[in-house]
C-alpha cells in the first residue's frame, strides 16, 4: 500500500488516498473509470451502489486487465456488504470496497497474500 507523505516544520504526516464513490444509478461514467484505473496513486476504493447492475459493469471495468483503453492495474473486489436502508422495499445498497491489484499489470489472478486485510 502506497502511503503519500506530507512534510513541515514539525510534523510528518502519512497520507492514504482512498475514494469514496456513490454513483448515480446509471453507474460511473466511463472517463471517471479510466481516470480511476489510470491514476496509480489509488491503492483502495469505497464504491457505493443502489443499482446492483451498474455496479457489475463498473466492477468489471475496474478490474478487468489492462488494455488499449483501460490502462493502469485493476482492482479487486475485497469486501462487500449489502446495507439496507430502505426497510419493507426491494431496494438496497451495496458497499464494495476494492483494492489495486500486486504484481503485474496484465495477471487477473490473484492469491490470498497479495490482499491484505
Amino acid at each position: 500500500m502506497r502511503r503519500h507523505r506530507v512534510s513541515s516544520n514539525q510534523t510528518d504526516i502519512t497520507l492514504l488516498i482512498v475514494p469514496a464513490s456513490d454513483p448515480p444509478r446509471a453507474g460511473l461514467h466511463i472517463k471517471t473509470l479510466k481516470a480511476i484505473r489510470a491514476c496509480e496513486q489509488i491503492d483502495r476504493l469505497v464504491y457505493v451502489s443502489c443499482n446492483q447492475n451498474a455496479l457489475i459493469a463498473d466492477a468489471a471495468n475496474l478490474c478487468r486487465s489492462v488494455s488499449t483503453s483501460m490502462t493502469g492495474t485493476p482492482f479487486v473486489p475485497v469486501k462487500a456488504i449489502a446495507v439496507d436502508m430502505f426497510p419493507h422495499t426491494e431496494h438496497c445498497e451495496v458497499v464494495v470496497l476494492f483494492e489495486r491489484m500486486k504484481g503485474t499489470h496484465n495477471n487477473n489472478s490473484r492469491t490470498g497474500d497479495e490482499i491484505k486485510n
